[in-house]
């Protein structure tokens, strides 16, 4: 269980805790911890909204813009190695046949 500590509470308020600690026959910090209970379980249960949907409710208000999307391409891919057995262990080269660029990759 977790300990609160609630300092610099005014002096009326706890005196109201007391009494009605007191008629519930709790005690002071049981009488607390009902009606933290209560006032938290009172509340609905919101999920934390993800990054998207909380970014997504911050610029609601300013309306929406409609973006074309550009046409998907396909990159084909070649890979050169030695020999057959060196692929998944090292010094493979990667070629994208769409523009001819190759860089090495290890395994």
């Amino acid at each position: 269980m977790a300990t609160l500590t609630i300092r610099n509470m005014d002096a009326a308020v706890k005196a109201r805790l007391r009494v009605r600690a007191a008629r519930h026959g709790r005690s002071m910090e049981a009488e607390a911890r009902t009606i933290l209970s209560e006032a938290v379980a009172a509340e609905p249960d919101e999920s934390e909204p993800n990054l998207a949907e909380a970014i997504r409710r911050r610029f609601a208000p300013l309306g929406g813009v409609d973006l074309e999307l550009p046409p998907r391409e396909l990159v084909a891919r070649s890979w050169e190695c030695s020999s057959p057995s060196r692929l998944h262990r090292e010094g493979c080269r990667h070629r994208s046949i769409a523009n001819g660029s190759s860089h090495s990759v290890l395994y």
